[in-house]
C-alpha cells in the first residue's frame, strides 16, 4: 500500500491572487502567507470551472479524493 501525500491547500477566495506580499504587492502585509509561499508551491496561473465558491471547491475535493 502506497503512502498518500500530505497536502494542505490554502485558497482564500475573497481577494485577487496578486494582493499578497509574496506576489509583489508593496502595501499589503501578509507575513504568514509569505512564509507558506516561500516553503511551498505557489500556483500563479490557476483557473476555476465556476465563478461561484461551492462548485469550485467541490471540484477540488473530487480531484483530491482520487489522489
Amino acid at each position: 500500500m502506497s503512502k498518500k501525500p500530505n497536502i494542505i491547500l490554502i485558497f482564500p477566495d475573497q481577494h485577487r491572487g496578486d494582493i499578497i506580499g509574496c506576489m509583489g504587492d508593496p502595501v499589503v502585509i501578509t507575513p504568514n502567507l509569505d512564509k507558506l509561499a516561500a516553503n511551498g508551491i505557489v500556483f500563479t496561473q490557476c483557473f476555476t470551472n465556476s465563478p461561484l465558491c461551492i462548485p469550485a471547491r467541490v471540484t477540488l475535493m473530487k480531484f483530491f479524493k482520487n489522489f
